[in-house]
């Protein structure tokens, strides 16, 4: 692992972390295309939450790992190790507000041994993570330590920029670059994405929301996100108590295989008159008098017997139909009906 240049003491802020941290991050680093896993990213966002408005530099960041464990619900210390590492070959690509691209690394370097890791930020971060006063996002660290899919957290950031508007319109050709998402994946694909996040981010955090794509022409060219807030969620504070106890296999199954193929197609939907058969046919069958009944409700409405027609009505219908409408309506009357 890269090590980090020897540092003054002033440098070195030593930290306890918690899952109560607060993040702060420019719009733009929230909107930057990366390829980060899940657990990387939770690494990320826990030193930026111990980050302070005063703080004019980074400094380098010493923490426990077994610290970073018990707010995250990991156990494996080497697949940690090997976390840290993959984040120095995974650069970020920013957006600047002149139309440019920043590209460079989350971290200047990273050190891990017996039990603690040391990081320090890449320079070029700091006007996106230090003095921030405006075009920036806050973020609760404990909300995205409880999702286990990087989609899912990538998407809740996105969300919560807007979240005080209500509603966030983005181009899908910009979702697929920040997500990475592959420009072999369809629609479709994108949709079971979407959904699967809805679910997740519903579930576990403070925030859900509802998605439409919006149509240009003949293709899909936006995305349009209506956001909600969820103000004491039960499920929520349900899915971060379960937290502790999640295992470091979804996160390491990420990391194996981080953009995982969704599906190479939807599951075909059966074609309506298919499906209007089917329902048909799995419809409880109707007993005479049961049908008769059926009868009386629609000649209250169409003046006219409809049973015939009633596929659920066999043999032999003439039995009510011959004696003429009238008089069978008279002997339903009679019986009471």
């Amino acid at each position: 692992m890269s090590n980090i240049t020897e540092t003054s003491e002033m440098e070195v802020k030593k930290m306890k972390l918690s899952s109560k941290a607060v993040l702060k991050q420019h719009n733009a680093l929230i909107s930057a295309k990366h390829s980060l896993t899940s657990l990387q990213m939770k690494i990320i966002c826990a030193v930026i939450g111990k980050l302070t408005d005063k703080d004019e530099d980074f400094k380098e960041y010493v923490f426990s790992i077994k610290d970073f464990f018990g707010i995250a619900g990991q156990s494996n210390y080497k697949f940690f190790t090997e976390s840290v590492e993959g984040i120095l070959s995974k650069p970020l690509d920013i957006k600047m507000d002149d139309g440019e691209h920043l590209q460079c690394n989350w971290l200047a370097g990273a050190k891990t041994k017996g039990g603690t890791s040391k990081i320090r930020f890449h320079p070029d971060l700091k006007p996106y993570l230090l003095q921030l006063k405006r075009e920036f996002t806050i973020l609760k660290l404990e909300y995205i330590l409880a999702l286990n899919s990087i989609y899912s957290i990538r998407i809740y950031e996105l969300l919560k920029q807007f979240e005080s508007i209500g509603f966030r319109e983005i181009e899908v050709d910009e979702l697929r670059w920040i997500l990475e998402i592959p420009n072999s994946y369809k629609i479709s694909n994108i949709r079971i994405i979407l959904d699967k996040a809805r679910e997740e981010i519903s579930l576990k955090t403070d925030t859900s929301f509802t998605y439409k794509f919006i149509k240009f022409g003949n293709k899909f060219g936006w995305v349009k996100f209506t956001i909600r807030q969820q103000k004491n969620n039960k499920k929520a504070l349900a899915g971060r108590e379960k937290q502790a106890l999640i295992s470091s296999k979804e996160d390491k199954k990420e990391e194996l295989e981080p953009r995982r193929r969704v599906h190479k197609e939807d599951k075909k939907e059966e074609p309506p008159k298919k499906l209007a058969q089917k329902q048909a046919e799995e419809a409880p069958k109707l007993t005479d008098e049961e049908m008769a009944k059926k009868c009386y409700g629609q000649y209250q409405i169409t003046k006219k017997c409809d049973l015939k027609s009633d596929k659920n009505f066999k043999a032999p219908y003439c039995k009510f139909c011959t004696l003429g409408i009238v008089t069978f309506l008279n002997n339903l009357k009679k019986e009471g009906y």
